[in-house]
């Protein structure tokens, strides 16, 4: 698949959701689902504000610390709520 087979899948996705959560899960049944939901979660990110405390401390229980730290000094640096057990 190419970015111009991808792109207008995720970002009518993305225009149809409702919050950050729905944007996510219209895309779980789609084809090349790993890109698409990368692209629609970068776009969720920004329009709805973050994503849910609750799935940012369940990701955060999966990555290294090197990974983890990384994260949180790219939301310090652009002033991106964390949840608090996610720091």
């Amino acid at each position: 698949m190419t970015f111009q087979d991808t792109a207008p899948t995720a970002a009518i996705s993305f225009l149809e959701s409702t919050d950050f959560e729905d944007a996510n899960r219209s895309i779980a049944k789609q084809r090349d689902a790993d890109t698409n939901a990368c692209i629609v979660g970068a776009l969720a990110e920004v329009h709805y504000g973050g994503g849910p405390r609750e799935i940012q401390s369940e990701i955060f229980t999966h990555l290294d610390t090197h990974l983890r730290d990384a994260i949180v000094a790219s939301a310090k640096t652009f002033n991106i709520p964390l949840a608090k057990d996610s720091t």
